[in-house]
């Protein structure tokens, strides 16, 4: 038997302790010893217990493992937050979100890693493949306010990816390496990407993918500035020249994306349209797969459907006692 908290111990310890210090309470003070205060300080333990994730121990799980260490690279800016995806039904975040989801669904069993830029370039998933890890990661995609950032560096955060990507290798030389790069292209230095031509890809393949159209679309609205107003819809580009309001009209620049896809020798895709990656890129890249031994580890069967199931029947015994009660007056009201 282990747990695994869902939040903090110190959170469920006291939460498991106001519950049982009410039951005793219950117990010993005569006006306390209702029917009703057991039932819902019953409720308030089995909470806790469901808090606290506890497993039973036992038996052997097979993971079958793969050489490929997938690495996601992603422009997170306030840029990504503009709705021009599958027909202005979808920020761009969001289909970067389904993107990687995929990705990492056709290539199960691979060591993950995410790496972003927002208000700063940083890893927000180290390499690992722990999928709860993974699933949370992507989750934590969102664009930033722009008044907060430093700006879109495409650059640098090409830049840091390979250098994480290189050391990596160098650690781990049996594995093989795909970078998958996902942006709108915006790049705040007005510059060509000139610092990156030089750079030789420590990736052994990936792709690089385009979000946004030549149109361009506001930003959401929790990325402008506080004038903007609360709730309105997207500004179309007349107005927000004509009438700002804290609006930024946001277009991919398709010519940065090719030109970051050929210094890192992979190819480019326009994923504006949304549907399911390109089966050629799959194909291309499951050709590099080596399948290890399966590995074997200690199995766990969680617990909490006990405890889910004491707190329904809880419930409906309360239920029935309030109905029973009701019914009782309503005779009473009638007679």
């Amino acid at each position: 038997m282990r747990v695994e908290p869902i939040v903090p111990l110190p959170i469920v310890v006291v939460i498991l302790a106001a519950c049982v210090g009410l039951l005793i309470a219950c117990i010993f003070f005569k006006k306390w010893r209702r029917k009703k205060n057991f039932i819902r300080v019953s409720i308030g333990i089995m909470m806790g217990l469901i808090l606290l994730r506890p497993m039973l121990t036992g038996g052997i799980n097979v993971k079958q493992a793969n050489n490929l260490n997938l690495f996601f690279v992603v422009d997170s800016t306030a840029s990504m937050s503009a709705k021009d995806i599958g027909g202005g039904h979808k920020k761009r975040y969001e289909q970067v979100r389904e993107d990687i989801k995929e990705l990492a669904k056709n290539f199960g069993g691979s060591r993950y890693s995410i790496i972003v830029e927002d208000n700063s370039i940083f890893t927000a998933m180290p390499v690992s493949s722990n999928a709860d890890m993974l699933e949370s990661s992507i989750y934590g995609i969102k664009s930033r306010n722009y008044m907060y950032s430093a700006g879109t560096n495409l650059d640098e955060l090409i830049e840091y990816a390979n250098e994480r990507i290189a050391k990596y290798n160098r650690s781990n030389p049996e594995r093989t390496s795909i970078l998958f790069f996902f942006s709108d292209g915006e790049d705040t230095n007005d510059r060509p990407l000139s610092s990156i031509v030089s750079i030789k890809s420590a990736a052994s393949g990936g792709a690089v993918f385009g979000y946004g159209t030549t149109k361009g679309a506001t930003m959401d609205e929790n990325t402008m500035t506080n004038s903007a107003i609360e709730g309105e819809e997207p500004q179309k580009e007349e107005e927000c020249i004509s009438n700002f309001k804290g609006c930024v009209i946001s277009k991919i620049n398709e010519d940065n994306l090719k030109s970051i896809a050929d210094t890192l020798k992979v190819d480019y895709y326009n994923r504006t349209s949304g549907g399911s990656i390109p089966k050629e890129l799959i194909d291309e890249i499951s050709e590099s797969i080596v399948y290890e031994d399966d590995v074997a580890y200690a199995g766990a069967t969680d617990l909490y459907w006990i405890f889910s199931s004491i707190i329904l029947i809880l419930l409906i015994v309360d239920f029935k006692d309030i109905l029973v009660r009701v019914l009782k007056e309503r005779e009473i009201k009638h007679a």
